[in-house]
């Protein structure tokens, strides 16, 4: 018995078909069943768009034939198992597929085939047929859409054949694919379905590199947002780089030039965590891993999606790059810029330039992008901009500042810099020094009393260490130096009555202000300087003030007691004070005694010494190499009659290891 019944009328049907198919060439409008005739339409339950994340989205689908005669189809349609056919697009452009069991209708296995043609399993659809299901929440088959608010957008997509005809088979009925068997896709209408929490928000993180000297806001740095529990992130289970490398991050993005990315993009937010939950933003940069923290506690979260939350993540070590720096407090005058580098004042004043504050800020004062205002209390006007600010206690708008606010500064904020100042020794000469005017001189020795450099006159100092008394300096004057220089004054660095002197290296060589530190020990008006005056160096006045007059334009990094920038003057960070930049004194493990004696016109030194290891030693007077020889602990150093002050030190060859300074003096 033939497994096919009505076998033979359907032979008849094959003849037929050929000769209506042979008509179908000639006039194609005539006994064609196009796809179109069937309609695929989704609706919501519910009335409106707008869903709570924990409620339920509940949908009907709609199938029907629309036109006057039956459509042979894959089977599944007839029964609109529409939760095979689900797709969702979450609000980032994702498309999900529907969560579901079993086989859809493309993935069943084929029946036999029907002579030389395959068949597989179809539903015939008459005319009229109408079928709708319904999904009581459509959140069953898409899991995300209970993790990821925002608008998410449904349609049913289904792909099959239409066949030109069937057959009937002990398996029901197939459709026959021989070469009249059409692919077409039926796609429904499209449904937008916002998700809002009860509380949300959106993240804003920025990513910064403490360690550059000038813009530390990084650009184009990934930032994934994760969803932890608190405990194990409490405990340190959570590896940042584990989980970047090894878990699927819902929300990511990368930072814009000014540093920042805003996570979810678009009008999505994050849902408030539980309690025991937190979001951990993470970003990588340079091959390093740290992350912002966000938990149910953190100040933001608001109804729905209107809240916004911001931390910072913070790259490279912390070090002090300040370019005006006050022991006691600090004044900026109107329309200063801060080009680099950080403004603050060490701890709360005893005598503040502006009564109450630490640090004041005068109308049009501009701080550039990366630096940081901080000061225990701090007048910001209100026609001044900085960027971040740290305070405890302030006077200004936040609408002045258009970086960080943190309202917590650790203080005392720069302790390291009293080690610094340990350091400096001061030994002026007794000889005075005067450069006439229009004049260029270099300084042959390195102790002089009171030094003057007369107006539009250069002093040139070559590389090595100089003590002053005092350094006055006329209109147009120049103190030039040609390598790495420290200069000591014992009092006062002066040009308060002269324009547009300049301290700094010589143009044209690999230097920088960092390269010239000034050292002043002034306990009042350590340091004055005149209107236009250019200054590349860093200067360290401790126990003093340092005050500038108009428009100067300061390189380096400006410390002292009080510190007060002139009205449209310009400070960028050059800093040689910073935590990494100072470079650890060489340990003196040789000590050195220098007694002076006179026979005749000759001078003579007695140099003693111990602690050297090697087996020979370089002896050297004010800075020069004098002689090299072997490490018996005496020699002494004979010259004709001498005039002025000398330093002499002992050093092993070809390393920083030496004695201390030893001064005599004829």
């Amino acid at each position: 018995m033939n497994r096919f019944k009505n076998i033979s009328a359907l032979r008849c049907l094959v003849f037929l078909s050929v000769l209506f198919f042979g008509a179908g060439l000639l006039f194609p409008d005539i006994g064609r069943a196009h796809p179109s005739g069937l309609s695929l339409s989704i609706y919501r339950i519910e009335q409106g768009s707008e869903y709570f994340m924990g409620q339920d989205i509940g949908l009907i689908g709609v199938i029907e034939n629309e036109i006057e005669w039956s459509v042979n189809t894959n089977r599944g349609i007839r029964e609109l198992e529409i939760e095979q056919f689900l797709i969702a697009t979450d609000p980032f452009g994702v498309k999900h597929v529907a969560v579901q069991e079993g086989d859809a209708p493309e993935d069943m296995q084929p029946t036999p085939s029907w002579g030389e043609w395959e068949t597989v399993p179809a539903d015939v659809l008459e005319s009229g047929y109408i079928r709708s299901v319904k999904i009581k929440d459509i959140r069953s088959l898409f899991p995300t859409m209970k993790e990821i608010p925002g608008e998410w957008k449904i349609q049913a997509i289904v792909t099959g054949s239409r066949f030109l005809y069937t057959v009937t088979t002990a398996e029901g009925v197939s459709g026959v694919q021989d070469d009249r068997a059409l692919p077409w896709t039926l796609e429904s209408n499209q449904l937008r379905i916002m998700i809002v929490p009860e509380f949300g928000a959106r993240l804003k993180v920025r990513v910064e590199d403490l360690a550059k000297a000038s813009i530390k806001a990084q650009a184009h740095v990934p930032v994934r947002i994760y969803r932890a529990d608190r405990s194990e992130y409490e405990a340190g289970n959570f590896a940042l780089s584990e989980a970047w490398k090894n878990l699927a991050a819902p929300v990511s993005d990368e930072t814009d030039l000014g540093g920042w990315v805003t996570l979810p993009a678009g009008a999505s937010c994050l849902p408030k965590p539980d309690p025991e939950e937190i979001y951990i933003a993470i970003a990588e940069y340079d091959g390093k891993y740290k992350e912002a923290v966000f938990g149910d506690d953190s100040v933001g979260w608001a109804p729905k999606c209107g809240g916004l939350l911001e931390d910072w993540i913070l790259f490279g070590d912390v070090v002090h790059e300040f370019s005006v720096f006050g022991l006691n407090s600090v004044w900026l005058r109107s329309n200063v810029r801060i080009v680099s580098g950080d403004v603050g004042a060490y701890d709360e004043c005893s005598s503040c330039l502006i009564p109450n504050f630490e640090v004041a800020l005068d109308g049009g004062v501009w701080v550039d992008e990366g630096s940081t205002i901080k000061g225990d209390s701090v007048y910001l006007d209100t026609a001044a901009s900085v960027w971040d600010i740290e305070y405890n206690n302030w006077s200004g708008s936040s609408e002045s500042v258009r970086g960080k606010i943190t309202t917590s500064l650790n203080t005392p904020i720069w302790e390291e810099l009293l080690d610094i100042w340990q350091e400096a020794s001061f030994q002026p000469g007794t000889v005075d020094k005067s450069v006439a005017p229009h004049t260029s001189e270099l300084l042959s020795q390195r102790y002089y009393n009171d030094v003057t450099v007369g107006s539009h006159a250069e002093l040139k100092l070559d590389e090595g260490v100089f003590h002053f008394r005092s350094l006055t300096m006329g209109s147009h004057a120049s103190l030039i130096c040609s390598g790495q220089t420290k200069i000591y004054i014992a009092e006062q660095l002066a040009s308060g009555s002269a324009k547009s002197s300049y301290v700094g290296p010589a143009v044209g060589l690999d230097l920088s202000a960092k390269d010239v530190i000034v050292y002043v020990n002034g306990s009042t008006q350590a340091v004055d300087l005149g209107q236009g005056t250019r200054i590349r160096a860093n200067i360290l006045a401790m126990n003093g003030s340092l005050t500038t007059g108009e428009g100067c334009i300061l390189e380096g990094s400006f410390i002292a007691k009080d510190v007060t920038i002139g009205q449209k003057s310009s400070v960028k960070y050059d800093g040689a004070f910073s935590q990494d930049d100072e470079e650890e004194p060489p340990t003196e493990t040789i000590t050195l005694t220098a007694t002076p004696r006179t026979l005749g016109v000759n001078c003579f030194v007695d140099l003693n010494w111990e602690g050297a290891t090697t087996s020979n030693v370089d002896i050297y007077r004010n800075g020069d190499l004098r002689t090299t020889t072997a490490n018996d602990g005496t020699h002494t150093d004979v010259d004709k009659k001498l005039k002025d002050t000398f330093t002499y030190k002992v050093c092993e060859p070809d390393t920083t290891t030496c004695s201390n300074e030893a001064i005599v003096e004829f």
